[in-house]
């Protein structure tokens, strides 16, 4: 992502939204294609529990996907869509403590780190 332009889905602030992104390392957390050079419009946090299904907009329920595998997953429960490896793989991430997270995305969002800088400081968390 190049510029810093407030990616779709306003219902999430956008530093929550870039922190979630950050925690998952600006990967897909399903076919875990890097997406720190794509346009923000193809960047899309999916609900692992679907809204439709009774799902929050919790951290631990948002994970980072390109938006082919959004579009895949629809609105099946995440547990359904992937394999026990993959499972565990994202359970594990998404339980991770948002702290760190949300300040970096709040100093993205407010032009103090680069992106760069952001995933320097990921890899250290």
């Amino acid at each position: 992502m190049t510029k810093r332009q407030q990616p779709k889905g306003r219902w999430i602030r956008v530093e929550r939204r870039y922190a979630i992104y950050f925690r998952d390392g600006f990967k897909c957390g399903f076919c875990r294609k890097t997406l720190h050079e794509d346009k923000p419009h193809d960047i899309v946090l999916d609900h692992l529990h679907p809204l439709s299904k009774e799902g929050g907009n919790d951290s631990a329920n948002l994970l980072t996907s390109c938006r082919p595998c959004n579009g895949r997953k629809k609105d099946i429960l995440f547990e359904e869509y992937v394999g026990i490896a993959d499972y565990q793989r994202i359970t594990k991430q998404v339980q991770k403590d948002m702290t760190e997270f949300l300040k970096l995305g709040k100093l993205y969002t407010l032009k103090k780190f680069s992106l760069e800088e952001c995933l320097r400081l990921v890899d250290l968390l």
